[in-house]
């Protein structure tokens, strides 16, 4: 394919994406190509590109603009869960509107896409929990995230149903109530099995059974031709056996065990006394987020975890994962005695922007600083990862005095070292050319990634980017780390595209000197699959001064903050030599 077929290409790939975002790596293809096509070009050829370019930019961002407004910008496994369900189902927005519903909805509920959620036909007291729910979605209320099943009345005909309220967070952070109505129906055999799970007489299994139904005590009671106390004390005896405290919990575990029947179990446990087990949320936790009023009145979003006295250790959270942890990983670190602060940079979390004028990673620095003055820390070590680690340089040449030493995660920096470029991994290479080439397409190509994150999904947004290397592409689709990932991912995209796209355009002014004229301890994991000339030269460089530690990570690539976690944190605790780290059985002894 010669140059202008490829110009003509990267064109039409520009109005696909604006259409389109899940055709987003394509555009970054082309790019790829039309980059090795300008490396044998005049400049001023490819200057008269750029130009012609920016005019089909223009237009393309004004057709996404349109677009994005949109239900199509509903992540595409949400899209696809709604055209999927049998049952009503109804997406709505944190302003209570009808974002999207399906066919069931339409001829159940009685309410139309744009409409507002208060045209639904339930019952008062329905609504109220509805309403908020809905207002919870705007306040960052963290109830919401409880899914919740109750039993609801539509219209006046007061007919029963079953309701569930979950929420949905997009990969940018919005958040999404789904509106799922369930018309509960017993299965066959369901009594007898309910019977011999939870020792019921039959009274109390047909009591339990016309419960589930949506009948009320009263209903119950004309039904079986009982008085209304004997249907009450029948109902605490339900609840005492089945270890539910209230409607809503019975309701829970009801579905559940009927799924479970239906799916052709066959049998139901023995007894229910005891609580499945969950997996651990990751973190950081509600409570281990934080808000720091800076000076100049702009707000510095942070979190705080691992050991609370332990030794203090900045993250520099990547341009993707965030701040996602593990729970085993933050055990681990507080065994270790470490403290885990992550400071989000501007335009992530709920960081404000850099004031106008600033140098980004001056500031960035200056309110760090202002951070660890405020939480009392003279010194804090540094834990680096991809895009982090531009940051983690400036500040250890800014203030080397409050810093410990470095560790660095599978270095893909920087991108205008000699020679480098080239062998960058591929979303980063094509980045970097777009970096050199023209901010307003790299603007553009972080604003479409965003809406493909939101419209594929976190996990498939990453797996594309993933795909050359199997040992991160095992990351990405691990149970363990997947979690931790995509909580972490909500920090880098909370303020839409601008997180990305601000750490893209940032370079820092000659890195690779300033890399080499560190001081402090500095420890370099590199994964064995990484063969960059980054790495290569970093290796070189451990080799020529004592105070640096290069360590390749068998079955590794760039994701080893997740994969080689153990091999992290023992790096990080390396840099406090002296501080003690007392285990169980030293703190027993101690005492003794």
């Amino acid at each position: 394919m010669d140059a202008d077929d490829i110009r003509l290409e990267f064109i039409d790939k520009l109005y696909a994406v604006a259409m389109e975002p899940e055709r987003f790596t394509e555009l970054m293809d082309i790019w790829h190509g039309l980059l090795s096509q300008a490396s044998g070009r005049d400049a001023k050829t490819f200057a008269r590109d750029m130009q012609t370019f920016e005019a089909h930019i223009r237009r393309a961002e004004s057709l996404f603009s349109m677009v994005a407004t949109s239900e199509s910008l509903l992540p595409a496994s949400l899209t696809d869960r709604l055209r999927a369900e049998p049952q009503a189902t109804v997406i709505v927005d944190g302003d209570g509107t009808v974002r999207a519903l399906n066919d069931a909805a339409r001829q159940v509920l009685d309410v139309e896409e744009g409409g507002h959620c208060a045209d639904l036909s339930f019952d008062p007291d329905t609504m109220t929990v509805l309403r908020e729910r809905v207002e919870g979605l705007s306040q960052d209320d963290a109830s919401v995230r409880q899914p919740l099943i109750l039993r609801a009345w539509r219209g006046d005909a007061r007919q029963s149903s079953i309701i569930s309220l979950t929420c949905w967070t997009t990969g940018s952070a919005q958040r999404l109530l789904v509106v799922r109505t369930i018309d509960f129906a017993w299965p066959a055999h369901l009594t007898e099995l309910v019977q011999s799970a939870f020792a019921l007489t039959r009274a109390e299994a047909t009591v339990m059974r016309l419960l589930a139904e949506g009948n009320s005590a009263n209903d119950i009671a004309r039904l079986r031709r009982a008085s209304i106390a004997t249907v009450r004390s029948q109902i605490r005896a339900i609840y005492a056996k089945t270890s539910t405290r209230n409607q809503s919990e019975f309701m829970r575990m009801t579905l559940g065990l009927a799924s479970v029947e239906s799916a052709g179990a066959s049998s139901v446990p023995a007894k229910f006394d005891a609580p499945c087990r969950r997996a651990e949320p990751p973190h950081p936790l509600d409570n281990e987020r934080h808000l720091f009023r800076l000076s100049d009145g702009r707000i510095l979003d942070y979190a705080d975890f691992g050991a609370d006295d332990g030794a203090p250790c900045l993250n520099f959270h990547s341009e993707f994962f965030g701040d996602g942890w593990t729970a085993a990983m933050v055990r681990l670190a507080a065994e270790q005695g470490l403290r885990i602060i992550t400071p989000a940079r501007p335009f992530n979390g709920r960081s404000s922007p850099y004031p106008e004028g600033s140098n980004p990673f001056a500031q960035v620095v200056m309110d760090i600083a202002e951070l660890l003055d405020g939480l009392g820390i003279e010194r804090a070590a540094h834990l680096s990862f991809m895009a982090g680690t531009a940051y983690s340089l400036a500040m250890a040449g800014a203030l080397p005095e409050r810093t410990q030493g470095l560790v660095i995660i599978a270095p893909t920096f920087p991108f205008d070292a000699p020679g480098v470029s080239a062998e960058l991994p591929y979303f980063h290479r094509v980045l970097a050319g777009v970096l050199h080439g023209n901010e307003r397409l790299l603007e553009f190509l972080c604003r479409s990634g965003m809406a493909f994150q939101n419209r594929a999904g976190t996990r498939r947004f990453f797996e594309a980017f993933a795909r050359q290397r199997p040992a991160d592409l095992a990351v990405v689709q691990s149970g363990e780390f997947f979690p931790a990932i995509e909580h972490g991912a909500r920090l880098c995209g909370a303020q839409g595209h601008l997180g990305f796209f601000n750490d893209y355009r940032c370079a820092l002014d000659d890195p690779w000197s300033r890399f080499e004229a560190l001081t402090h301890p500095v420890h370099v994991l590199a994964g064995k699959d990484s063969t960059s000339s980054t790495v290569k030269a970093l290796r070189l460089l451990a080799q020529r001064h004592a105070h640096y530690r290069f360590q390749l990570l068998p079955g590794g690539a760039h994701y080893l903050q997740y994969s080689h976690h153990e091999a992290v944190l023992k790096a990080l605790r390396s840099l406090w030599p002296d501080v003690r780290v007392a285990t169980a059985g030293q703190t027993a002894a101690d005492e003794s």
